[in-house]
């Protein structure tokens, strides 16, 4: 699954001097992060929670959060926000 968004990372700290681009995360670390309060209400966390829910819903799947001008780039790694 692809979420495509305004930016080409989820990312941690967000608008602070601390924010850090998350290139891969696990299911677990996704809701460590989701109980941190990572992510935004209205932005992020609606994206990364229904990431979440796709994953535990089948085997072998991943899903990728990034922007339309990285999503090419994405499918190989090499862009965006990889959770599996």
């Amino acid at each position: 699954m692809m979420i495509l968004t305004s930016v080409d990372n989820v990312t941690l700290n967000f608008g602070t001097d601390k924010e850090e681009p998350i290139h891969h995360m696990t299911i677990d670390e996704a809701k460590a992060y989701m109980d941190q309060g990572q992510f935004e209400f209205a932005s992020m966390l609606p994206k990364v929670s229904a990431s979440v829910n796709f994953l535990e819903a089948g085997k072998g799947r991943k899903a990728i959060i990034t922007s339309l001008d990285k999503a090419e780039e994405s499918l190989t790694g090499e862009a965006g926000t990889t959770i599996e």
